[in-house]
């Protein structure tokens, strides 16, 4: 089976929803959340090319948002010691990819990654811009405009340009969206 464009969006989405909704819960600094949002790139677009089963991405994905979730809560914040994103990254990789679920997927078996690499630079680009102003985006945002600025047919420079200048808020992108 082929994981569908709109299938990786939606997982995408979900789970940068769910990943922000806790860290906020959680008061977690912003530049731990952001690295955990690029730690969490990195697994997605591997599991893509590493897992055929819908479900399995799904459920990979989020365990790998949880597995951070865990690290910083339970090692990092107790011992209040500077924070490295390479020791949480690490333990998500371990966790993930050395997992009996995918010991034997050591082979790609999603035999169209290739052709879908550009979703990948399109949903880290996006994902990013949501992070532009330093601050942790209200995961309501991400859950209804990222599937919408993923579509190709949206003409997304203009709203990049805005956003370089404005902060992003749900009416912003309402805006934006009602006049495209």
């Amino acid at each position: 089976m082929t994981l569908s464009t709109q299938s990786v969006i939606e997982i995408w989405s979900m789970h940068l929803d769910e990943y922000l909704t806790q860290s906020i819960k959680n008061n977690t600094k912003f530049s731990i959340v952001y690295d955990g949002v690029q730690t969490l790139l990195h697994v997605f677009s591997i599991l893509y090319c590493r897992t055929d089963s819908l479900e399995d991405y799904y459920t990979q994905t989020q365990r790998a948002y949880l597995l951070y979730l865990e690290y910083v809560e339970k090692i990092y914040k107790p011992k209040s010691m500077s924070f490295s994103s390479v020791l949480p990254a690490v333990f998500v990789y371990k966790r993930i990819f050395e997992s009996e679920d995918m010991d034997d997927k050591n082979d790609v078996s999603n035999t169209y990654a290739d052709t879908q690499l550009d979703i990948f630079l399109q949903i880290r680009y996006w994902t990013n811009i949501f992070f532009l102003h330093k601050t942790i985006p209200d995961p309501d945002l991400i859950r209804d405009f990222l599937p919408k600025l993923l579509n190709k047919n949206n003409p997304c420079d203009k709203l990049e340009k805005i956003l370089q200048e404005t902060p992003l808020t749900k009416t912003l992108l309402e805006d934006f969206f009602s006049n495209v």
